[in-house]
């Protein structure tokens, strides 16, 4: 699959593409989604992106190549969602690229040319808010501080009492790992104490 400059807005879903150079190869393109494709035995990369930036990766399998997914010439803003990498050279290798984010996934090797790259990796806490009687509490605000006290990520219960935030582990800056965990989790809602 080849994205040339300026294709924005594709959707890409339930593929499968082996024994090719790349399966995906963006270059200037923005915007765009994969949606549950499996990628294998691909002899540079299952994702190449070049220059491409606010593009989304959510599920799959990224197996079996030189690259799971290859960041280069200012890719930015990037997510890569409930991915599973395996057998990979490199799972994630950047070059030039910085904040992106993989969230939720599965990896074993992240491998950059410079410390001036950087990849955020998150995960999800799933919070579930019952009151004394084991009912649900709606609307409450849910909020994540890292352990430099900052606020990362708020969100409010929804109608079953389930809010789910997005918190950073770590920043990856190619050859270093800067944790920002644990974290603390403040649950406010008046009439609540």
């Amino acid at each position: 699959v080849f994205l040339d400059i300026y294709t924005t807005n594709i959707s890409i879903q339930r593929n499968i593409i082996h024994n090719v150079s790349y399966a995906v190869y963006a270059t200037s393109s923005h915007n765009n989604t994969f949606t549950n494709n499996n990628f294998y035995n691909n002899s540079i990369a299952n994702f190449w992106l070049e220059g491409a930036n606010d593009n989304i990766v959510y599920g799959g399998n990224l197996t079996s190549s030189a690259s799971g997914v290859l960041l280069s010439s200012s890719s930015t803003r990037n997510r890569f969602k409930n991915i599973l990498f395996s057998n990979n050279v490199q799972d994630i290798n950047f070059t030039v690229a910085t904040n992106n984010t993989l969230l939720n996934s599965t990896f074993n090797s992240i491998y950059s040319n410079s410390a001036n790259n950087y990849l955020f990796v998150k995960w999800y806490a799933s919070i579930n808010l019952r009151d004394i009687n084991n009912i649900s509490v709606t609307g409450a605000n849910v909020t994540a501080y890292n352990r430099t006290g900052g606020a990362e990520s708020s969100i409010l219960s929804d109608s079953s009492g389930l809010a789910q935030l997005e918190l950073i582990g770590y920043l990856h800056n190619g050859s270093t790992k800067f944790y920002v965990t644990p974290h603390t989790i403040n649950i406010t809602l008046n009439g609540y104490s």
